[in-house]
């Protein structure tokens, strides 16, 4: 409905997988998941994900659960970039 309004569908995979109260005092999440989830949401057609990155996501001050490695970045973008082709693609050829 949104991006047919004109706006852009923004899928926020890092909070989507937080655990508030999960953890001793902090919140916990599923950050197993950010991958697949963010990979799900780029073939369901979302126009940008969001994420959270630290060089050293255990140190992270926020998040550090689901924080993704920035050494892993380029290799998820890629994955990603390569799954919105091929979804904008078959958006081109119609149902």
């Amino acid at each position: 409905m949104l991006r047919e309004l004109g706006y852009p569908v923004v899928f926020d995979v890092t909070h989507s997988l937080q655990q508030p109260g999960g953890g001793d005092g902090v919140t916990s999440g599923l950050g197993q998941y950010v991958v697949p989830l963010a990979s799900a949401g780029v073939a369901a057609g979302v126009d940008g994900i969001f994420m959270e990155v630290h060089e050293e996501p255990a140190r992270a001050r926020s998040d550090a659960q689901n924080a993704v490695r920035l050494d892993q970045l380029p290799q998820i973008l890629d994955r990603l970039l390569r799954i919105d082709a091929v979804v904008r693609a078959a958006e081109r050829r119609g149902p």
